[in-house]
């Protein structure tokens, strides 16, 4: 489409379909990335008040960190596998509802790990992983719906916003997630209220999304489907 022509009502609309996608999926990739760097950083917090100092410290704290990637990642990777085939099952609009409540959950079932054990502990590193599954159920439908929110003309422009409002949000998580630790100080069940904010936010968003139709009611893992 020339960029100097005026958008259709038909472009109008589609741009403000695919609104409440980017707003959620902004929020969402900011939570997952800001709960990830905190948990990471209240373990390094636990390892540096042992006492260790120098090289051991150092060693210690880049083990926690890749702790924290490790077990976002694997969940991410294990549950990919099915992930496309239940976003054809249902509703990718529902899907993608259904998604950023249960981040919603998460968030909460976070903050509220962290309210009773401010040093963070193994329930954080579990909602760290439920995210990583989370994220995996999502990623399928938010690609996914794109040709049914946009004509096709407008495609290439539409991967572009979510591509682009993606990296924003995890520069902003990464950027983020040690100042809101800091501003929370030995409260750090506060940075996970602003997270709830942020994931309902992303809720609210994604009911803007239009419904959409399933893409097939059978078939998905085996090669003939």
């Amino acid at each position: 489409m020339n960029p100097s022509l005026p958008e259709s009502p038909a472009d109008s609309a589609s741009t403000r379909a695919l609104r409440g996608l980017l707003v959620a999926q902004f929020f969402g990739a900011f939570n997952d990335n800001a709960w990830k760097l905190m948990v990471a950083l209240l373990a390094i917090k636990q390892v540096s008040a042992t006492g260790l100092s120098g090289s051991a410290l150092e060693v210690a704290s880049q083990t926690q960190t890749t702790q924290a990637f490790v077990i976002f990642t694997l969940p991410l990777m294990v549950v990919s596998i099915f992930a496309g085939v239940f976003s054809d099952r249902f509703s990718k609009r529902n899907v993608i509802v259904i998604m950023k409540a249960l981040e919603v959950l998460l968030m909460t079932a976070g903050t509220a790990a962290l309210f009773y054990n401010p040093e963070g502990g193994i329930l954080p590193l579990i909602v760290l992983a439920g995210m990583g599954a989370q994220s995996a159920l999502f990623s399928p439908s938010k690609y996914g719906i794109l040709p049914e929110l946009l004509p096709h003309h407008r495609l290439s422009w539409g991967n572009g916003q979510l591509e682009l409002w993606t990296f924003a949000a995890i520069i902003g998580g990464t950027a983020l997630a040690g100042p809101l630790l800091d501003l929370a100080d030995h409260r750090p069940w506060i940075a996970g209220v602003a997270l709830i904010i942020f994931s309902g936010a992303g809720l609210w968003a994604s009911l803007g999304i239009p419904p959409v139709p399933q893409a097939r009611q059978d078939g998905g893992l085996d090669r003939k489907s």
